[in-house]
């Protein structure tokens, strides 16, 4: 099962899911893998793969790295599990000023 119909809707729902850390250092990065790895589920990241990266504490040596099928599992169980839930990642959201993806494609 797809979970998201086109890519825009995943980045637009990943958006959401990014407010929840507001803003500063817990924002998730979305580095490419310079090396073969594991993410926190057991899925392969490979070499050239984007991955999604997040700080866990305030010394900046610890991460928390998620492949994109994870984290589209992730974002789709938190953000779309209750319509509060949705509502609450949009208002902050758009309290945040995180642009939406799918809006800078269509110029709004």
């Amino acid at each position: 099962m797809k979970l998201f119909p086109r890519d825009t809707d995943f980045w637009d729902a990943f958006k959401r899911l990014d407010a929840l850390n507001g803003l500063g250092m817990y924002n998730w990065e979305t580095p490419v893998a310079r090396k073969k790895h594991t993410d926190e589920f057991g899925i392969q990241i490979e070499v050239g793969e984007q991955y999604f990266r997040r700080k866990t504490g305030s010394s900046g040596h610890s991460y928390l790295a998620m492949s994109r099928d994870s984290m589209e599992k992730l974002v789709f169980a938190i953000v779309y599990s209750s319509p509060p839930a949705e509502m609450n990642c949009e208002k902050l959201r758009k309290e945040l000023g995180f642009p939406l993806p799918s809006a800078v494609q269509r110029g709004d």
